[in-house]
């Protein structure tokens, strides 16, 4: 009952796949048979009550909503969290994007950027903990900002800010010094 496909009808049927942008998955069972099964794609908002009412304005607001949520300031290790915002600064999505030790986490840039795309966010915060509770920025915290800025930029994707949260203090990177308005 398995029928053979040639190339030509496999390379066709590949081509109807890409311009239909339906997802396939090839599945191995038992028998070392391969079927093929349509999967939906789906695109889930982040429905949160506590986060999502609410229009990012300053910094304080973020930090009061990630400590809220994540409890930042209370962590003994060090974690970062991504917000993404759509265009009038409503929270689109929340993401632990990493979690380190007491005193590092590792961030890459491209995993940040692709939670933005995949939620179609215009704009992005991202926020993280020092442990120590001194909120005073490092040498790597002010290259990740720019890394992730001009990254971001190339993508279209603005980076609104880098906050650091300490322990009853938070140091902002990008925005006005001046209440800690976000550009």
């Amino acid at each position: 009952m398995n029928k053979v496909i040639n190339i030509d009808d496999l390379i066709l049927f590949t081509s109807f796949i890409e311009q239909r942008k339906e997802v396939f998955i090839m599945e191995k069972t038992l028998f070392k048979k391969y079927s093929l099964q349509m999967v939906a794609e789906t695109n889930t908002k982040y429905t949160s009550p506590k986060i999502n009412k609410f229009s990012i304005k300053n910094s304080i607001a973020v930090v009061d909503i990630i400590n809220t949520v994540f409890h930042l300031d209370k962590q003994a290790e060090e974690y970062c969290i991504l917000l993404c915002l759509n265009s009038k600064n409503f929270i689109n999505a929340a993401f632990e994007i990493s979690h380190g030790n007491c005193n590092s986490a590792i961030l890459e840039v491209a995993n940040v950027l692709k939670r933005a795309l995949i939620t179609n966010s215009p704009k992005i915060i991202v926020a993280h903990n020092h442990p120590s509770g001194d909120s005073t920025p490092s040498k790597a915290d002010y290259s990740l900002t720019d890394r992730l800025y001009d990254s971001a930029e190339l993508l279209g994707i603005q980076l609104i800010d880098h906050i650091i949260i300490g322990n009853g203090n938070y140091n902002s990177l990008l925005s006005s010094k001046k209440e800690g308005v976000l550009l």
